[in-house]
């Protein structure tokens, strides 16, 4: 947790609430608690003359601490990855006919009481997977028993390539708004990214939130929006 506070020299800046996590945290990452809190706490900006470092406020040091979390979980997943692929991946003196063991992790679709953009994520690979079978299987083989005119009975569905669209399109789905919105850190807030989806969203059959449709009223109005996915509408929090 962080507060802003008054230092010793007049200007006011991001402290940390409860000391003894920095210890605890600096001790597992084998860094000095000092060093740690300081690069929680503060920011170094350099130009062409000189390097000065300049303390973040509270609401910037929960920016940049939730960016130092997902950052520590990327490089410590992607080490255990390659960790494991060194350790059971076949080496230069086995031979072809070696038994290699493959894991194949198929995500699950998360519907939580609260979803966020980790949920959207694993969402959206589920549709990427739906578009993947509907591409391969029910619409190539029954273009091919047209082509080859076999009796078949038309399956019926549902393409689900208007979801991913949603979520995938470059300059205009979900993730590019997201990273456009990225860019203007600090100018940026949540509630100006969910009036930027909801102008882009607008009249789309997938898209749904309280300030484009009043009588959504279980939606929280500047706070959640609602994708209907294939398997289900999911309610997320921004």
């Amino acid at each position: 947790q962080f507060s802003d506070e008054e230092g010793t020299d007049q200007t006011d800046g991001a402290a940390i609430q409860s000391p003894e996590l920095i210890q605890t945290i600096s001790n597992l990452l084998a860094v000095k608690p000092e060093t740690l809190e300081q690069a929680l706490c503060s920011r170094v900006i350099a130009n062409k003359r000189e390097v000065v470092q300049k303390k973040h406020s509270a609401d910037q040091a929960y920016y940049g601490r939730n960016a130092f979390a997902k950052a520590i979980y990327d490089r410590l997943f992607t080490w255990i990855v390659r960790f494991i692929n060194d350790k059971l991946g076949p080496t230069n003196s086995l031979k072809g006919d070696s038994t290699v063991i493959g894991v194949l992790d198929i995500y699950g679709f998360e519907i939580f009481d609260n979803n966020s953009f980790e949920q959207l994520c694993i969402n959206y690979c589920n549709e990427k997977l739906q578009q993947l079978f509907i591409e391969l299987v029910l619409k190539q083989e029954q273009e091919e028993y047209q082509r080859e005119g076999i009796q078949w009975v038309q399956i019926k569905y549902f393409n689900n390539k208007i979801i991913c669209d949603l979520v995938e399109q470059q300059h205009s789905g979900v993730i590019a708004l997201l990273d456009e919105a990225c860019f203007l850190v600090g100018t940026v807030t949540d509630k100006h990214f969910l009036h930027a989806m909801d102008e882009k969203f607008k009249g789309h059959d997938h898209y749904s939130s309280r300030q484009l449709d009043f009588s959504e009223k279980a939606l929280q109005r500047d706070e959640q929006f609602r994708i209907r996915h294939y398997a289900g509408d999911v309610v997320y929090f921004h």
